[in-house]
């Protein structure tokens, strides 16, 4: 089979075949591949007689040989992909290849002699090898060397010039990588590992040039033979023999991937030596870089930063007295600079000696440079000598379970040198500011450099290593003398791109320190600056939340590429519509219109020539996965800039995209007013979108989302409020066409809650499933209690009984999105405040680790537990989290139109010292200023003003604490009071509430 294929965004190629089998209880498919064209991602899927449900092995970013090759994919390698159900396959029904895009691009793939084997069940090796020596000296016998006891080995004779030794495991094994645990003066150092399937034909399955002794894993991914031979070819002792102190077969599960080989090295070494994350802990990470660049760094909770997207990361050990200290022997604390600009440290303690890493990233977006400092302090009583290392590693801090998008875990390393000035890994630049004392570089198979070198009080010799197993590592190193209450430290730069400015290398220490220290201080005004517009001031016990919202805006300028914004800079390193708007209303309310504009208009280049908004857009062009929210979500996003700036010539070129999508939600709701749908079982989906997988508890699949639906009508009535500003004669036409959506919408969503028996907003039509994380979109942004406020109400009532149940713990909980937050701002905005602020201080436990002010994707209650967290920081949920907060201080209330102020916020804010201040808020009406203060006893005061417009139902001030006020006063002329708060109708204004004793 030949299969051409050009792919760009999310695209991909399938080529399907019947295929009815019933398999066996342990098979293997095998078929010969060859192709032409960049790397992308090969599946191989299974699919049952259902159709939905999807069994694959999904290799990513496969490499295409132009030579013929045998794929061989064993049922262990199978895993369930998506479907309702992932009960194990048994019978077949589809069989899918499909080519999806990694890299994109245009190739050509051959597909040949695909074959189904039936194996033998799999099963423990329980029999005993053996093992046979070209030569052994006497009391060192071949059988020695897989006895399990490192006291005892094997070793060849002098004489043997070119020794070898075979295991014989008398039977086909499977085996996924081997550790030859050598002599540490009798090794060999240039060596082959060869594998046979009956001793006569033999394969090279591994080479190692320059290996050292002690215990050298090698990689021996999906292997099966019945023999292994290790065939020396250089000695280490010259004259003497070779010795092998153990040899341990490792199972298919240690090369089953790269990041399970490192993983079962990290695993056999002692804790601290390799990062937590390859011994299957959780890690946790911020990123560094500037606005709007395509390029960041991460680093770490223990203080290893990733330099790169996929590359290597640099880990900071401490030799202090003779002993390696690493982050396992440390109590490790995070920070932010000013607590809130996105300029993180770690700081590692240990008997009086601390280590505190920063990292900055500075210049212009396209030429900008990572800035790391490492200030080692003592703070004993006594003088200290200290060595500080910096490991070069191929490893990632994106840790090995992250799988979207890019793969965490190990790196891939080449090549490394250092000339005396800077250090080349690869194609990246290390610019040590001051001169090193020592550096030294070793490929894979001549050790680790950690483990190996530095552990052992030494470095390698060599200054440039090149290594075919692409995992080379390396150190520098600096000499320090610490007397008490001293401190010293060391500087690098890495350049994020080939044109970025670095500091000159080999300064003294002195200067070195003075010029991170200008970086740093221009860095940190510059961010001050970016995050300048609106204020909040609370007491200092609640400034964490200001805190927190400054650092998120701060995240999303990272996070965003030029135009583009993005929820990550590894997982999600994408931009979806959907993320887009949220992202753009959060920072459109903080005074910051200009991204939003950036990412509208950018985002309007890739609408289809039939009105389709794609779902989202990343290098690779516009991903046509249909993804039936994007349309609603375009459209508000271009409205709400709008509301905010008033910027009509933005509205005027914008028009053509807005008419286009609106033309494309009339077709697809038309989809579903056809006579099929006007009885029966078919009425229930009557004027509504067809099915999508935009909501993701629907990708397995695709459901008739309610998400998408208020995602379209808000759409709809933005489309045609921005025709009524332009004066353009579609605006009533598009009102009837709002009206019926709004009509069929809320008669599907009574229908579906009357056929499930429940009372509550589904998620789904057809599933009467409940999501009110989902459903709080409805209420904001999209300003619809439909079918019903009751119905609404009720839905969060449940909402509530169950985050009390997880909160209390009666209620088993493993793990949590946090795009929960935008449940904090649905509740403000349903008059709920003290529920509000019950989510949202439970979910400000949440931020890992605290100190960098942000969440993860997904919340695992085990801190530790290796699961998928995706990006951190996560803008989308980032905006939601703002969004909400804002939403305590004012909101605009559509179905009055008013202003709300202060409907979310506790009471402490208020009585606390001087009270909170807010200042230049961006409203649909202005920017809006307000301070309030007081207690019950003396009264709450507000003052408010603002760059207003009045609304036109008013500004409706709401009174902060939980007891009913007694009376009112605006400008000392008694207010009006209903439902606890009073309706302004001019600025500025003195507010008074006053309670009784």
């Amino acid at each position: 089979m030949r299969l051409d294929f050009s792919l760009q965004g999310g695209s991909y190629v399938i080529a399907r075949r019947a295929l009815p089998l019933t398999l066996p209880a342990n098979y293997a498919f095998s078929f010969r591949i060859r192709g032409d064209g960049p790397p992308n991602n090969l599946e191989f899927k299974l699919i049952d007689s259902s159709g939905d449900n999807v069994w694959w092995r999904n290799q990513r970013n496969f490499v295409f040989s132009k030579e013929w090759r045998t794929v061989t994919i064993r049922k262990r390698q199978i895993e369930f992909a998506w479907g309702p159900s992932s009960a194990a396959l048994q019978k077949t029904a589809l069989l899918e290849l499909a080519i999806s895009a990694g890299s994109g691009g245009s190739g050509t793939l051959w597909i040949d002699d695909l074959t189904l084997t039936s194996l033998l069940p799999p099963h423990r090796y329980a029999k005993r090898p053996l093992l046979i020596a070209t030569s052994s000296v006497q009391g060192h016998p071949a059988g020695a060397a897989l006895d399990g006891n490192t006291a005892s080995s094997w070793k060849s004779k002098p004489s043997d010039s070119s020794p070898s030794l075979t295991v014989d495991f008398l039977e086909s094994r499977e085996y996924g990588a081997i550790v030859v645990d050598w002599d540490r003066r009798d090794y060999a150092t240039d060596y082959d590992v060869e594998v046979s399937p009956d001793g006569v034909q033999w394969d090279n399955a591994y080479r190692v040039r320059g290996g050292i002794g002690g215990a050298r894993p090698l990689y021996l991914p999906d292997r099966e033979s019945r023999f292994i031979r290790l065939h020396v070819l250089k000695k280490a002792g010259g004259s003497n023999g070779v010795a092998i102190r153990d040899l341990s077969i490792e199972p298919p599960s240690a090369g089953s991937s790269l990041n399970a080989f490192f993983e079962m090295i990290a695993g056999r070494s002692k804790r601290g030596i390799y990062p937590r994350s390859l011994i299957k802990q959780q890690t946790y990470w911020t990123i560094v870089g500037v606005d709007s660049d395509t390029r960041e760094a991460l680093i770490n909770e223990d203080g290893a930063i990733e330099v790169d997207k996929q590359r290597f990361s640099i880990e900071p050990f401490v030799m202090i007295d003779g002993k390696l200290e690493s982050w396992a022997e440390a109590t490790t604390t995070q920070s932010l600079a000013e607590g809130d600009l996105p300029i993180p440290s770690v700081t590692r303690r240990k008997g009086g000696l601390t280590l505190t890493t920063t990292a900055l990233a500075a210049g212009p977006a396209e030429s900008s440079a990572l800035h790391i400092r490492y200030r080692l302090e003592n703070r004993g009583k006594a003088s200290r000598k200290a060595q500080l290392l910096l490991a070069i590693r191929p490893i990632q801090v994106d840790p090995p379970w992250q799988f979207l998008n890019a793969a965490g875990g190990v790196a891939a390393v080449r090549s490394i040198s250092y000339d005396g000035k800077t250090v080349r890994v690869d194609d990246k630049t290390i610019v040590p500011l001051s001169r090193p004392s020592a550096f030294g570089a070793v490929a894979f198979d001549g050790g680790d450099i950690v483990s190996d070198y530095i552990a052992h009080h030494r470095l390698p010799a060599s200054r440039k290593v090149t290594d075919d197993f692409e995992h080379a590592s390396a150190a520098l190193a600096w000499e320090m003398v610490l007397e008490p209450g001293a401190s010293d430290e060391v500087e690098i730069a890495v350049p994020f791109h080939d044109l970025a400015a670095v500091p000159v290398p080999n300064q003294s220490r002195a200067e070195a320190a003075r010029t991170f220290a200008g970086i740093l201080d221009a860095a940190t005004k510059d961010w001050e600056r970016r995050l300048g517009g609106a204020s909040i001031t609370l007491p200092p016990p609640y400034q964490v939340f200001v805190r927190t919202l400054r650092s998120n805006v701060a995240w999303i300028l990272i996070n965003r590429d030029g135009p583009a914004y993005q929820p990550g800079s590894r997982s999600y390193e994408r931009a979806w519509i959907r993320d887009g708007v949220l992202m753009s209303e959060a920072l459109l309310r903080l005074g910051r219109p200009e991204p939003a504009r950036e990412f509208l208009q950018w985002y309007a280049g890739f609408l289809f020539p039939n009105g389709k908004v794609p779902c989202c857009v990343d290098s690779r062009g516009a991903d046509a996965v249909p993804e039936n929210d994007s349309s609603g979500e375009f459209l508000y996003g271009v409205m709400e800039y709008y509301r905010f700036t008033a910027d009509r010539s933005f509205l005027e070129s914008m028009w053509p995209k807005i008419a286009l999508a609106v033309g494309y939600v009339d077709t697809m709701q038309r989809q579903r007013m056809t006579p099929q749908f006007e009885s029966g079982a078919g009425r229930l989906f009557y004027g509504l979108l067809p099915e999508s997988i935009s909501h993701e508890g629907y990708s397995a699949k695709a459901m008739h989302s309610y998400w998408d639906d208020f995602w379209a009508l808000r759409g709809l009535s933005d489309a045609t409020e921005a025709a009524s500003v332009l004066s353009k004669p579609e605006a009533s036409v598009w009102a009837a066409v709002r009206d019926e959506f709004r009509k069929n919408l809320s008669a599907s969503i009574a229908l579906s809650m009357e056929q499930h028996h429940i009372d509550y907003v589904p998620g789904a039509a057809e599933l009467g499933d409940f999501d009110a994380t989902s459903t709080a979109i409805a209420v904001s942004p999209g300003g619809e209690l439909l079918p019903s406020r009751a119905a609404i109400v009720r839905t969060f009532d449940r909402y509530f009984a169950n985050f009390s149940g997880r909160r209390d713990g009666s209620i088993p909980s493993t793990d949590y999105t946090p795009y929960e937050l935008r449940v904090v701002g649905a509740l403000v905005r349903l008059g709920q405040r003290d529920r509000a602020n019950a989510v949202l201080d439970w979910m400000m436990n949440d931020r890992r680790p605290s100190a960098w002010n942000h969440w993860a994707e997904v919340v695992w209650k085990d801190l530790r537990a290796p699961k998928f967290i995706g990006d951190m920081p996560h803008s989308w949920v980032g905006a939601e989290y703002i969004r909400s907060v804002l939403d305590m201080f004012a909101f605009e209330r559509d179905s009055d139109r008013s202003l709300v102020v202060a409907a979310g916020l506790p009471a402490a804010w208020v009585t606390t010292g001087t009270g909170l201040v807010v200042k230049a808020l961006a409203t649909h009406y202005g920017t809006l200023d307000y301070r309030m203060d007081g207690d019950a006893a003396r009264g709450v005061r507000t003052s408010i003003g603002g760059a207003i417009r009045m609304p036109e139902g008013g500004i409706v001030v709401h009174s902060p604490l939980r007891r009913s006020p007694a009376g009112a006063f605006v400008n000392g002329a008694p207010a009006a009071i209903a439902d606890g708060s009073i309706v302004l109708r001019s600025l500025p204004a003195e507010v008074l509430f006053q309670y009784a004793p």
